[in-house]
């Protein structure tokens, strides 16, 4: 071979080399772009949340105010058509009730009367603390009101709590729930107070791997390590001793708000106004059958420093499940409307 064509060769295997690592270059820089993509739709840190409480710290904390603004309301999957939904299980409920009995006899609703947690010790729950108004902002609808008062002591603590029967798992949950900041009566403000939508296995299962609980709670004067206005989404695997992974945001909801999330294939995800606040799965996706609950009550050891009487209050419009389905925020609302339109007030075709 001659100097000249040798020479040639050099080249041509120079320059198919410089080819191929700026091919590879490439194809790692475009995955590199998207999995930053993909990490950037879930804003996550360290809570560092201390506390012995509900909420363990094995957790991570999800931005809900500003980074979810570019979650688009119907990021869960909406391939479950009207006629899908309406020749499938569901549970709806307007709580347009005369009173409690009603709600109790008609509805099938269980309104907590015995003690125990959580909450302070030596509290109590009673099932007056549960009303049925009409809305103040529309006089032609009603809503449920829950109440919780206190002196600031435990003993002088009443609480509330509402409750179905034991028989719901996978599928869409939703609720249109109003949160207040402020006590309806009485001061001083500032009691650390627990507003609720959840689902929660029999606690006998407390203990078990199979215990199952998805929370929305909203602490509305803090708590758990924090001092402002949260929202907290816990998903538990067992509740004796205490193993969840939760999510939170630092922000105040006061007022309206529709809460959802669903149980599907492996993940719980969890929504507020359709934008999306957490994902959980793992271990926490839920395995055995509960029951769709609202409660309102206060952390232990998180009053103010006041024996003056004070009352706070959370009001819920409406609650909806769909079995098995997996239903966007905007279809929850088209489905609540229809019932409106159809002058539905309940409907339970859980099977």
């Amino acid at each position: 071979m001659s100097f000249e064509n040798f020479k040639m060769l050099l080249c041509g295997l120079f320059m198919l080399t410089v080819s191929s690592c700026s091919s590879s270059s490439k194809s790692n820089s475009d995955s590199d772009i998207l999995n930053d993509t993909e990490s950037d739709s879930f804003v996550s840190t360290d809570s560092g949340v201390n506390d012995s409480s509900t909420v363990e710290t094995d957790s991570e904390t999800d931005s809900l105010a500003e980074d979810s603004d570019s979650v688009d309301s119907d990021s869960v999957d909406s391939d479950t058509s009207d006629t899908d939904v309406e020749n499938g299980e569901e549970f709806f409920d307007d709580f347009s009730y005369t009173d409690r009995a009603e709600a109790a006899s008609e509805g099938g609703w269980l309104l907590r009367t015995w003690g125990g947690g959580p909450g302070p010790a030596g509290c109590s729950w009673s099932a007056d603390n549960i009303n049925f108004s009409d809305d103040s902002d529309d006089a032609l609808n009603r809503v449920m009101i829950l109440t919780a008062s206190t002196d600031g002591t435990g003993s002088g603590s009443v609480q509330a709590e509402i409750s179905t029967s034991t028989r719901f798992l996978a599928g869409t949950y939703a609720a249109r729930v109003r949160f207040t900041d402020v006590p309806e009566s009485g001061t001083p403000d500032g009691d650390e107070i627990v507003e609720t939508f959840y689902t929660i296995t029999p606690y006998s299962m407390a203990g078990q791997e199979e215990y199952s609980e998805i929370d929305f709670e909203y602490l509305a004067n803090g708590g758990w390590g924090t001092s402002e206005p949260t929202m907290f989404e816990t998903t538990w695997e067992k509740a004796e001793p205490a193993d969840n992974t939760h999510s939170q945001q630092s922000k105040s909801l006061e007022g309206w708000h529709i809460l959802l999330f669903t149980v599907f294939n492996g993940e719980v995800n969890y929504y507020v106004d359709g934008k999306l606040a957490a994902t959980h799965g793992g271990i926490f996706y839920p395995e055995s059958l509960m029951s769709i609950n609202f409660n309102l009550w206060f952390i232990e050891d998180g009053f103010e420093l006041s024996n003056s009487d004070r009352t706070y209050r959370q009001d819920v419009d409406w609650v909806y499940h769909a079995k098995d389905k997996l239903m966007s925020n905007d279809a929850v609302i088209k489905r609540i409307e229809s019932f409106r339109t159809g002058k539905i007030t309940s409907l339970d075709t859980i099977l």
